[in-house]
């Protein structure tokens, strides 16, 4: 029985690191985009500092679009929390369905964060409304506009940034005190 509780209180923990820990804020879901053989950001919560570094890998569940996930950038340090990726890094065809993950620098399996899955666009596609990109965490580095067509930015605010998350955590929260609760009755 004591097994059982400390069972508990294992998963519990490890439910609550997983939820906290790194997250991609863009790109990812319906409006944050890419768009193919373009620049593009990547933006990280970096305020999580459990990893120092990982690996960017790009996926898709459809094997016709991209057979496998492919690491677009290795060995990326946690604090700079946004890359802009040259057109040139990133050679898959525009789709729906990817996902970008976070990974160990050793074993790419081993997944610290995966963001909602987007769509990379066609060339020559509109950029997603700066408005609508989220900051990354006290890093500058937005790409300049150029052509009439707005790039990628990191300038707006996002005040919304972990509503959901800290909705999650208070939930896991709450289930890990019931769950101590039990196991110290």
């Amino acid at each position: 029985m004591l097994f059982a509780r400390l069972s508990l209180v294992a998963l519990a923990s490890t439910l609550v690191s997983t939820v906290a820990g790194l997250q991609i804020t863009a790109p990812g879901g319906p409006n944050l985009w890419w768009v193919a053989k373009s620049d593009n950001n990547l933006v990280w919560d970096c305020t999580d500092k459990t990893y120092d570094s990982f690996n960017v890998v790009i996926a898709n569940p459809n094997t016709a679009v991209l057979t496998a996930p492919l690491t677009i950038l290795a060995t990326l340090p946690n604090y700079v929390c946004s890359k802009l990726l040259p057109a040139a890094m990133l050679t898959v065809p525009a789709a729906t369905g990817y996902t970008i993950m976070l990974t160990d620098i050793l074993n790419t399996t081993n997944i610290y964060a995966t963001s909602q899955p987007f769509e990379i666009k066609p060339l020559g596609s509109s950029y997603p409304n700066p408005s609508s990109t989220p900051s990354p965490g006290g890093s500058s580095g937005s790409p300049s506009s150029t052509s009439g067509s707005s790039k990628p930015s990191s300038s707006s605010t996002n005040s919304s940034k972990n509503s959901g998350s800290k909705s999650v955590l208070s939930a896991l929260g709450a289930f890990a005190a019931i769950v101590v609760g039990v196991v110290t009755a």
